[in-house]
């Protein structure tokens, strides 16, 4: 007797067209859920630089009231109140270098954007070149170097905004977004 093949030839087949179709439409929805963080992941950063941006922008504006209040040719360099963002800082001191050429009066603000704490930063640095020009250094600044010619009064504002309270500006998820005026 020969054996006979009860079975048909494509025994199975179905099974493994079930398996591959699975397999490529689990395939296609993997990548869609990758592609679909990856674009949420940009725009959370993408809105945290806006934020962070606004935030440098408002520094700026209020640093340029700070200035606007200084008289530095007649007075010098003399203690400002500064009334930013719903806050005051009274009798802020500049700290004077470059034997006594340069002010600097650095300040920081909290505030709240209605939803969630912020951070804003700004250093002014008033250089008197009255008596000749001269090039001021910085460290951990916008720019390495200025010069103020021969005559003139410079002012510098470095203003720096961050999407996170001035208490957690160490988070990593903290970004930071700096502005630079010179005049």
């Amino acid at each position: 007797m020969t054996p006979t093949n009860r079975h048909a030839p494509n025994t199975g087949f179905a099974l493994l067209l079930t398996i591959v179709v699975i397999s490529v439409v689990l395939a296609v929805g993997i990548s869609l859920l990758d592609i679909t963080v990856k674009q949420i992941s940009l725009s959370t950063t993408g809105r945290d630089s806006e934020v962070a941006f606004h935030g440098a922008q408002a520094a700026v504006e209020c640093a340029q009231v700070v200035v606007d209040t200084i008289d530095f040719i007649n007075s010098g360099a003399n203690a400002v109140d500064i009334d930013c963002f719903e806050d005051t800082l009274s009798s802020v001191s500049p700290n004077m270098s470059d034997a006594g050429r340069t002010a600097e009066y650095s300040f920081q603000f909290n505030w709240n954007n209605s939803e969630q704490d912020l951070c804003s930063e700004s250093d002014i640095y008033i250089m008197d070149a009255r008596g000749g020009a001269y090039t001021k250094n910085f460290s951990n600044q916008g720019l390495a170097s200025e010069t103020c010619t021969d005559g003139n009064i410079c002012t510098l504002v470095f203003a720096r905004g961050f999407n996170r309270g001035c208490a957690d500006l160490s988070s990593l998820r903290t970004v930071q977004r700096e502005l630079t005026i010179s005049y």
